[in-house]
């Protein structure tokens, strides 16, 4: 049996602008908890919903992240409840749409509205550079966009009596791309 360890994978065209080599490493990690949280109309404090954290084997590396979270509006079938996920790395949000000018916060990764029955599931990518080698943890995010209570893990119903209430859970997967 023959084990081949790399810390660098180049393609023979060499690496895209704004791309990456291949895939060195992966970290995925899920959080099915159902998790709650109070949000004011008027300010913006985006709430973690699940982390990962990765150790770059190169400065140079980039962060291929994928990130899912299944997020209700609780107490409501209204549709008119609007949410968005962002990304931070460490405390600082990265990536998204900056144009805070034209709605209240910044760095939306995705933006959705309540789902009638089910939770409603956003997911984004986003290449990262972080310029490190050292331990680096990302947070999935949620912000609320009314004020009111919203979540994730399940549907605005808190059982499941009300027939099919599905909801996904959060995830997030960091793949290390060589640079």
């Amino acid at each position: 049996m023959s084990t081949l360890k790399v810390n660098k994978i180049i393609p023979t065209a060499g690496v895209p602008t704004g791309g990456g080599g291949g895939i060195v490493q992966t970290v995925f990690n899920e959080n099915n908890s159902i998790q709650t949280f109070s949000f004011n109309g008027n300010s913006f404090s985006p709430q973690t919903v699940c982390s990962a954290t990765i150790s770059p084997t190169s400065s140079s590396s980039k962060i291929l992240i994928y990130c899912s979270a299944g997020v209700f509006a609780s107490s409501t079938t209204n549709q008119y409840y609007e949410w968005s996920l962002h990304l931070k790395r460490g405390s600082t949000l990265i990536g998204g749409n900056t144009q805070s000018g034209a709605f209240l916060g910044t760095n939306v990764m995705y933006s959705g509205i309540n789902a009638p029955e089910c939770a409603a599931t956003g997911t984004f990518f986003y290449l990262d550079s972080p310029g490190t080698d050292q331990a680096t943890t990302y947070n999935l995010c949620l912000q609320g966009g009314e004020t009111r209570t919203y979540g994730v893990c399940r549907s605005q119903y808190t059982s499941n009596s009300n027939n099919f209430t599905n909801s996904s859970g959060t995830s997030i997967t960091l793949m290390e791309v060589s640079a």
